[in-house]
């Protein structure tokens, strides 16, 4: 969270695996109850409805307007980041991303899409809340990961967001994005989960829940026996490959390039891929691209303000 002139800039990275803020994260599932539940959890209570926030996975969709789920966790998320801030009431400025293709198509769709109500009173764990939505930027995914490292991008890099869904490539030179050379593409890592619950049912005829797998993934570690987890890693290196492949289509070669791998996929591909570590920065924040919005929302409102001032003087002296 970022303040700016009394307005609280909350980031909040919608992924179809996590949702974070600057400061949280939990995951990308929700659960309508028609009462209040015995159990709440992180319940949100929003429009007379209850919401248990982090049951009930999140099916992948392309356009995350197309229903009402990701305004009911982007709400949670925000109330999350401003729990952790001890912020329950003031002005807000949602700043959030989109997949890069997907930007300059879905931006608008977006904002009306979060600022829909400008007047948010809900509970949260507990909490009443009072907001105003006052402004939403979008920005491509990906790219504000790497704000921190951009004195670094000199030459030739490409950074490879890899989600859940999707993963958006970008092709930076001299710090500059080549809008030529961005593209977003179904390789996430709900490709990698289905691929080792084929593989599975395969080899031994069942498979555990996708949770259990991508939770060896995330630790590295399992109670599952060694004849699963050796087929499972034996399939991530495979997963990494279609990585690999997929961003030589798009210019990666290691040889002359660094990579810049974002998001949570970049475990796995940092354990399995191969790659020779010091051809790649790995940023394990899963926070970072929530941070970046935050930053780049910050420029946009500053440059706002000196245009809006510049434009006054004109005005004035006219």
């Amino acid at each position: 969270m970022i303040d700016y002139k009394g307005t609280k800039i909350v980031g909040v990275d919608m992924g179809y695996g996590n949702m974070k803020t600057a400061k949280t994260h939990f995951p990308t599932a929700l659960r309508e109850y028609p009462d209040k539940p015995t159990f709440p959890g992180d319940l949100l209570i929003f429009d007379g409805k209850y919401y248990k926030i982090g049951e009930s996975r999140k099916a992948f969709i392309i356009s995350k307007t197309d229903d009402d789920d990701f305004y009911i966790l982007t709400i949670a998320a925000i109330a999350a980041e401003c729990l952790v801030n001890k912020v329950y009431t003031g002005n807000i400025c949602i700043a959030a991303g989109l997949p890069v293709s997907y930007v300059k198509s879905q931006r608008g769709e977006l904002k009306d899409y979060l600022t829909r109500s400008k007047r948010l009173i809900f509970e949260y764990c507990g909490r009443q809340f009072d907001l105003n939505i006052v402004g939403c930027k979008v920005y491509p995914q990906g790219y504000p990961a790497v704000l921190s490292h951009m004195n670094d991008l000199v030459g030739t890099n490409m950074i490879a967001d890899i989600g859940n869904g999707t993963i958006n490539i970008m092709n930076i030179r001299d710090k500059k994005v080549d809008e030529t050379k961005c593209v977003t593409v179904r390789l996430g890592v709900s490709v990698l989960l289905t691929m080792c619950e084929n593989i599975l049912m395969e080899y031994f005829g069942k498979c555990p829940q996708p949770e259990v797998i991508e939770d060896f993934f995330i630790r590295g570690t399992s109670d599952m026996t060694s004849e699963y987890t050796a087929v499972l890693e034996k399939t991530a290196h495979e997963y990494c490959v279609k990585i690999i492949d997929t961003l030589s289509q798009y210019g990666y070669d290691p040889d002359f390039m660094k990579l810049y791998a974002v998001g949570g996929g970049g475990k796995i591909f940092k354990r399995y891929s191969g790659v020779d570590p010091d051809r790649v920065v790995y940023i394990d924040d899963i926070c970072a691209a929530a941070k970046g919005f935050e930053k780049a929302a910050l420029r946009t409102m500053k440059a706002e303000d000196k245009r809006a001032a510049e434009n006054g003087k004109e005005n004035g002296n006219g």
